[in-house]
């Protein structure tokens, strides 16, 4: 009975080192976020990818949202007509480098169209959204504002704020630049002609593109903003 036992512990001791093993590998060549385990039931189990590593595993809990949905970055309601459990084809889109579409089996291959979420881009040979700068656009357009990122046939984004709303970046030097939509009384930084965050000065502070801090003036918008 005790050799049966070590044979036992052995092997479920090695299941989990390979099931270990496995997890781990997981996020390799995946960009920061949640994606859905569609080795689980009805992908109802997803994780959190940071720096290629696998952070975190989670499940939907709400029995009204019970899948996790990889696309649209949180727990939704079953639906018969989608399902992103059964992907058949996940593909390119040749004018937006940031636009993408997927083919689901369970609607006889009917096409839905994604944007990936601002700065991501689409990579084509891992067929997911990652890190701009490891994406090569070739002939596509390489989206650098926000709006850039709206796809026509797309009526829901995971950001819900006007694209207009985030300062555009393009043709702008690496730094920090007044935010003239709000009277430079908050800056923006950024990086690549990319949006990277907003920061508001202190009470009755300005920023000034000149000195690239915040005084106490009225007049530091040196630079127009273009929304």
């Amino acid at each position: 009975m005790s050799g049966i036992k070590i044979i036992v512990i052995t092997f479920l001791l090695c299941l989990f080192i390979i099931n270990s093993i496995c997890k781990n590998d997981i996020c390799i060549n995946k960009s920061n976020g949640f994606y859905a385990d569609y080795t689980s039931l009805n992908c109802q189990t997803f994780y959190f990818c940071f720096n290629e590593t696998l952070n975190k595993t989670l499940q939907c809990l709400n029995s009204s949202e019970p899948i996790f949905s990889t696309y649209r970055q949180r727990c939704i309601g079953v639906n018969p007509l989608y399902d992103e459990c059964y992907l058949v084809n996940i593909n390119e889109n040749h004018e937006n480098c940031a636009w993408f579409s997927v083919q689901l089996s369970t609607t006889s291959n009917l096409t839905y169209h994604y944007s990936c979420l601002y700065p991501f881009l689409f990579d084509l040979e891992s067929k997911g959204c990652k890190h701009y700068s490891q994406v090569q656009c070739n002939q596509r357009f390489e989206p650098k504002d926000a709006c850039d990122y709206h796809h026509p046939q797309i009526h829901s984004s995971i950001d819900e704020r006007p694209c207009w709303l985030i300062p555009s970046c393009r043709n702008k030097t690496n730094g920090f630049h007044g935010n003239q939509l709000q009277e430079c009384s908050s800056y923006y930084e950024c990086k690549d002609e990319r949006f990277l965050n907003l920061t508001t000065c202190p009470k009755n502070m300005h920023f000034s593109d000149k000195s690239k801090t915040c005084l106490i003036t009225l007049s530091n918008c040196e630079n127009s903003t273009k929304f």
